[in-house]
């Protein structure tokens, strides 16, 4: 099983999946920002299945409030791209990360923490 990569940003902020992790995104890919410095990559239904339910709490939770500007503030929902294997990442969301061309990922359980290498802890 793959736990990690890295990868250059082609000039169209696309971002390659290796060969070996594409059909774990095959329901299509959701970016995110991070809790941190670093943007957070979720196979389409494990944010169906997790983060979904756990945003849609009580309508007066300040907490809750919080954590659905965090995660649907650039939120970008696509498909992967089954030829190349890649998604594109909108700007903001690389902005927001500090990335410029160099992106590094690492597995945290069901989704993936995805940032420029200096900001992945």
């Amino acid at each position: 099983m793959v736990d990690s990569f890295e990868r250059k940003l082609d000039d169209k902020r696309r971002l390659t999946i290796p060969t070996e992790l594409r059909n774990e995104f095959a329901s299509g890919i959701v970016l995110t920002r991070g809790f941190g410095t670093y943007l957070h990559m979720y196979p389409q239904h494990v944010w169906d299945r997790e983060v979904e339910p756990a945003l849609s709490g009580s309508i007066l939770d300040e907490q809750v409030a919080d954590l659905n500007v965090r995660f649907r503030r650039g939120k970008s929902a696509q498909e992967l791209d089954t030829k190349q294997g890649r998604v594109v990442v909108e700007q903001s969301l690389l902005d927001y990360a500090r990335i410029d061309r160099q992106v590094e990922a690492v597995r945290v359980g069901a989704y993936w923490r995805v940032g420029a290498p200096e900001h992945i802890q």
